[in-house]
């Protein structure tokens, strides 16, 4: 299952998701949904577990998909 985290940018705009998966280490989105969508279509064989923090790194809550439930 592989891990992903999503956080706001630093300049409070857009999100950013980062992953060890990812090719160049973070990828930057215009919303938190967005960057969830990405991380849970790229792990849909494996499965994924996202978690959401908040401007202080705290996580505000955690998303997990099994392989499988990805729909189209």
């Amino acid at each position: 299952m592989e891990q992903y985290k999503v956080r706001p940018r630093k300049k409070r705009r857009g999100w950013k998701l980062e992953g060890e998966r990812l090719s160049h280490g973070s990828l930057w989105f215009e919303t938190e949904s967005a960057a969830v969508g990405y991380a849970k279509w790229s792990s849909r064989v494996n499965g994924c577990r996202v978690e959401i923090l908040d401007h202080r790194d705290e996580v505000v809550r955690t998303e997990e998909f099994l392989a499988g439930d990805f729909t189209y």
